[in-house]
């Protein structure tokens, strides 16, 4: 403790700021990146959408799926048939690689 304040003691206040500035930073991204983890755990845990069976209001439950993608999902299943995986969902009008980054943890084929 005494050390501590010593260094404090010859610091400025510009260069006591930019380091409170960077342990708050350091917590925070510390927190953000428990919060993150913590969530990829309870979305594994988390009863998946089987995506050849789900209608509209199913679908609606996936994060980032809305009404659109939603009806285009069960038109493409009813012109094609159920899905093989999950990475064909990609083939799906308004499914790009991104959205299906977001979605893949939420869906499932059986």
């Amino acid at each position: 403790m005494r050390a501590l304040r010593s260094i404090s003691e010859n610091l400025t206040s510009f260069e006591k700021s930019i380091l409170v500035f960077l342990v708050i930073s350091l917590v925070l991204g510390l927190s953000l990146k428990l919060a993150h983890v913590r969530h990829r755990e309870s979305v594994k845990k988390r009863a998946r959408v089987n995506i050849n069976e789900a209608g509209i209001d199913e679908l609606l439950e996936i994060p980032g799926v809305g009404p659109r993608t939603a009806k285009n999902i069960v038109e493409y299943r009813k012109e094609h048939g159920k899905f093989r995986s999950i990475e064909e969902i990609r083939h799906v009008k308004g499914i790009g690689e991104s959205k299906f980054k977001r979605i893949k943890d939420y869906i499932t084929v059986q």
